[in-house]
């Protein structure tokens, strides 16, 4: 009864450390950094920080509107 539970369990250890041991052999193999994708990165990180500059400034629009609104009412 033993040895029937045994076997599928080392197995399943001998797939698990497969699949682990070529997980990370092919993330070794990865291709050498290309400039023009650190140059898009670099303008994605510029866009998101403008982003956030742009959301910043219209919220404080926004107050603004709803402040002249009931100013005006």
């Amino acid at each position: 009864m033993k040895t029937k539970l045994v076997v599928p369990v080392c197995v399943a250890v001998l797939l698990v450390a497969a699949a682990v041991t070529w997980a990370q052999s092919t993330k070794s193999q990865a291709a050498p950094s290309d400039p023009r994708i650190d140059k898009v990165i670099e303008q994605n990180e510029k866009i998101l920080k403008n982003q956030e500059d742009i959301l910043k400034k219209l919220d404080e629009l926004q107050g603004g509107i709803s402040t002249l609104k009931r100013r005006s009412s």
